[in-house]
């Protein structure tokens, strides 16, 4: 009988690269080295090593050093478990004040939708808010609740969805009866969205970057449930069927359309501030949304292809670097300048595009209320500049000024 032969398969000289690291070969490595136990504690927060922060307590490290850099950066990196442990010690809970606590959660109101609804289920957090701000935080927590009972059940995999209008969802009324069986909008595959993009192109549509001014109002970036909306313009429903009806994944917007709509219908996507990008079709000025991915800034680098521009000297490949840090900045400076403007009736206050660079256009009828000292102040108060690069520019016009505060 004859012997099998065996082979080798594994390199050895990968071994060693394979095995986890010692905690000495940690703390010598570039991030820890000659570092003091505050510093090494901080980036241990940063990077979510539970036992390294543990270790770093045990050694002596001040949790509260650095204006309470630790917890600030467990919170902004998403590190939920760390988080909870940091706000159950008596050092950080006397350190927190109101300056921090504004200033991280109107950071993570445009970032992390999350963290925000985590933070205020803690008293420590909540007691450092004025009313007004309490209450702006919970309704804004409040306003996404649907969209989180919803979510975390299809992470689970208990649903599949269909095509569902979000005026029912919106509003919580009873499903249409020709969508049959109780339905919720859905996270689905980037591959089903890139599908989808790919019909569109075959189509030969564009979705369209609308920063014409009405009313001072930019259309694509003023809506009230995208941070930034695309649509194209109305198409055939000939062409539409013809693409769609060889897809299994997306035919089903057939069924809408057949006897829904006399012979045109729209698409869109939308950019929420959570990280969402939700993808659909409109009819009779109603939105049918598809599903959604999470989206990356390579995301809308991507799309620039497929974007019209109303504003034809818009760069979209300089706008789509940082795409997604920068529309989020955006949102948290607009939500922040809002919230000081907001008693002044001759201040209006938008989102916009500037010099390829997405900024908040403010019009200011009396310049006795607005300058730019003031909004620098505002800012600079309650974020931390490390984190945020924006300029501010003045134009003034025969009976207004207007503030251009555009995100770097």
């Amino acid at each position: 009988m004859k012997k099998i032969k065996t082979y080798k398969i594994f390199n050895e000289s990968l071994k060693d690269k394979l095995k986890g690291k010692s905690k000495e070969e940690i703390l010598n490595g570039p991030s820890f080295i000659n570092k003091s136990k505050d510093e090494i504690f901080i980036q241990a927060c940063r990077s979510g090593m539970m036992w390294l922060v543990l270790d770093m307590i045990n050694d002596g490290a001040d949790i509260t050093t650095e204006d309470l850099d630790g917890l600030y950066f467990a919170i902004r990196f998403g590190h939920y478990k760390l988080v909870k442990f940091l706000l159950n010690k008596k050092e950080i809970i006397k350190k927190i004040n109101k300056k921090f606590v504004n200033n991280i959660l109107i950071r993570m109101v445009g970032k992390d939708y999350w963290v925000v609804k985590i933070l205020l289920t803690y008293d420590i957090i909540k007691n450092k808010l004025s009313k007004y701000d309490l209450k702006s935080y919970n309704e804004y927590v409040n306003n996404e609740d649907n969209a989180l009972d919803k979510i975390n059940p299809i992470r689970e995999g208990k649903l599949t969805g269909k095509i569902v209008d979000e005026y029912v969802l919106k509003n919580s009324k009873p499903f249409f009866s020709f969508l049959g069986e109780s339905v919720e909008y859905k996270k689905v595959s980037n591959s089903l969205f890139w599908n989808f993009i790919n019909r569109m192109t075959n189509l030969d549509i564009k979705f369209e970057l609308n920063t014409t001014n009405i009313k001072s109002v930019n259309n694509s970036l003023n809506t009230d449930d995208y941070t930034l909306f695309l649509e194209t313009f109305e198409i055939n429903i000939d062409s539409v069927r013809y693409e769609l009806k060889y897809s299994s994944a997306l035919s089903n917007i057939l069924d809408y359309l057949d006897d829904k709509i006399d012979n045109k219908v729209k698409f869109y996507i939308g950019f929420k501030m959570n990280s969402e990008l939700h993808f659909g079709f409109i009819f009779n000025d109603k939105k049918y949304k598809i599903g959604y991915i999470y989206y990356q800034s390579s995301d809308f680098y991507k799309l620039r292809n497929l974007i019209s521009k109303t504003n034809k000297e818009i760069n979209l490949l300089d706008l789509s670097k940082r795409f997604k840090s920068k529309i989020s900045t955006m949102v948290a400076i607009n939500t922040l300048v809002s919230k000081y403007l907001s008693k002044y009736e001759d201040i209006k206050i938008y989102n916009s595009i500037v010099d390829d660079g997405f900024c908040i256009l403010i019009e200011c009828k009396n310049n006795d209320i607005l300058n730019k000292n003031y909004l620098n102040k505002i800012i600079e108060s309650n974020i931390k500049l490390s984190r945020v690069k924006y300029i501010i520019n003045q134009e003034n016009r025969k009976n207004k000024t207007i503030y251009y505060i555009i995100i770097k």
